[in-house]
């Protein structure tokens, strides 16, 4: 089963770069001071984004929908809140 977003909607998942101390101790991106990235799972038809499935944005947190499917946690978000793509970044953080 897949899960398809409706109209101008797209799903995305959360991916906060993260920094490894000498010690071992991860430090999330959000703890860290960076923004905090998603990655585009799944695009909606009526979406005009100039991006695709795999580009790394940054989507206001703050009207971002959470839902859980198969045991995976994404966020479900209108196009006309994500402010950014981050180019060339789909291998890095």
């Amino acid at each position: 089963m897949t899960l398809q977003p409706l109209r101008k909607h797209i799903i995305v998942q959360r991916r906060d770069p993260q920094r490894v101390t000498e010690s071992g101790i991860v430090i999330q991106g959000s703890v860290n001071g960076q923004d905090v990235r998603a990655e585009i799972i799944a695009i909606g038809q009526g979406c005009d984004l100039n991006c695709d499935t795999g580009d790394i944005v940054l989507p206001d947190w703050s009207k971002c929908r959470p839902i859980r499917f198969e045991d995976q946690d994404y966020l479900l978000v209108d196009q006309d809140h994500v402010h950014g793509v981050f180019v060339n970044a789909k291998d890095s953080d």
